[in-house]
């Protein structure tokens, strides 16, 4: 059985994942549906984009925080269909399931799939301290990369 704990807010007849940015929370999954079988199966991370029906802060975000948020989005998700699907809700026309995981700097961050479309659709910011790490996790995975790739 997958236990997942966030807090929910009733809006109306239906529940709502809502975070502040940068919250604790508690997160449990099952290995089986994550990017990563050495990714512990309960840890704490911070919250990252959990934004319910309103969007705190709106803003432009660089090229390679949106290159990263893409890579991330698409390398290292954690998806489970037995969670269901999320609607949005600040426009209620787009829907997505799972979650995205990154280590960065030594803490654990989670995002919802939803985040492209936050950002994408709904001129969402993320922390500026976020962005900044997130700048230079995505520099070192580049430069690790291109030195995979030349040995």
């Amino acid at each position: 059985m997958l236990y997942r704990w966030f807090r929910r807010r009733k809006l109306g007849k239906s529940y709502e994942t809502f975070f502040h940015d940068l919250q604790s929370m508690q997160y449990s999954h099952l290995k089986e549906f994550s990017y990563d079988s050495e990714l512990p199966e309960q840890f704490e991370a911070k919250a990252i984009g959990w934004l319910g029906k309103e969007v705190p802060l709106s803003g432009e975000i660089g090229a390679d925080c949106i290159d990263a948020i893409r890579f991330l989005h698409s390398e290292c998700r954690i998806s489970s269909g037995q969670l269901g699907y999320h609607t949005c809700g600040i426009c209620n026309r787009y829907q997505d399931r799972g979650e995205v995981h990154l280590k960065m700097e030594g803490q654990d961050y989670l995002l919802p799939r939803m985040i492209l479309h936050y950002i994408d659709e709904h001129k969402y910011l993320p922390p500026i301290e976020f962005l900044d790490g997130l700048e230079r996790w995505w520099s070192w995975h580049r430069k690790a990369e291109q030195t995979t790739e030349a040995n």
